[in-house]
């Protein structure tokens, strides 16, 4: 029979660690990705939407890395930018980056619980490439808050290959992303980034029926994970 104080430990536990669990497991998400122009083989920007929905107040648990899977025949290259140094980037923003850095730009909707109050905040997103990591595309996302919390935060993500039915992955660390002292950081809502030129992108030259398929993957901090698919239009 259990002693006193194992199940005391235990009631202390379960009282802490199935909320974050609980969180995780109860947000699922929905990406939704598109070509423009959406014509075979054409170079087009890429407009990638995500949604997360679920946790507890309906606040998801905190991410941790995105893994977005693109379909096969999908180029994307982005050689033709110039690069911006990421150490820059972090230090003095956007601004510090040289003209023909940037690959794409959009904006999120964040939340977090903040003493008794449930806060959302937006922010613009930033895309610059940067020096490749490990031999890899590497770009920076720099994502800028402005109210009711004035807060920036740069993260990076890498391209790299993938097994059929998708060509590559883009593979993205989110690291904490702060609001209040002593407070907990945000959580992630939605999102939608465009990925445009000078990044050349191309639509696959052949598509399955059904459209073309995309994958992703949504590690929270927890370890947990939720995973999706959606479809983008065959021209």
């Amino acid at each position: 029979m259990p002693s006193t104080r194992t199940i005391l430990t235990a009631l202390a536990l379960s009282a802490v660690l199935p909320a974050t669990v609980a969180q995780a497991a109860d947000t699922s998400a929905k990406i939704s990705p598109s070509f423009s122009p959406n014509h075979s083989g054409a170079n087009a920007s890429f407009t990638l939407k995500a949604q997360l929905h679920g946790g507890p107040d309906g606040i998801p648990e905190r991410l941790s890395k995105v893994v977005v899977r693109l379909p096969a025949g999908m180029g994307l290259d982005p050689s033709g930018a110039r690069t911006c140094s990421l150490s820059r980037l972090r230090a003095s923003g956007p601004h510090a980056c040289p003209s023909g850095s940037r690959i794409g730009s959009g904006s999120s909707l964040l939340a977090s619980h903040l003493g008794s109050q449930d806060i959302e905040e937006s922010a613009d997103l930033t895309v610059f490439r940067v020096p490749n990591q490990n031999g890899h595309p590497t770009f920076a996302i720099s994502g800028q808050g402005y109210t009711p919390l004035y807060q920036r935060v740069t993260f990076t993500g890498q391209v790299l290959s993938d097994h059929a039915p998708y060509s590559r992955q883009i593979v993205t660390s989110i690291p904490a992303i702060p609001t209040l002292r002593g407070e907990p950081n945000a959580s992630v809502l939605s999102y939608s980034l465009k990925f445009a030129s000078p990044m050349k992108i191309t639509v696959p030259r052949s598509c399955p029926a059904g459209g073309f398929r995309f994958g992703a993957s949504f590690t929270f901090v927890s370890q947990l994970a939720s995973s999706t698919t959606a479809t983008a239009r065959c021209p």
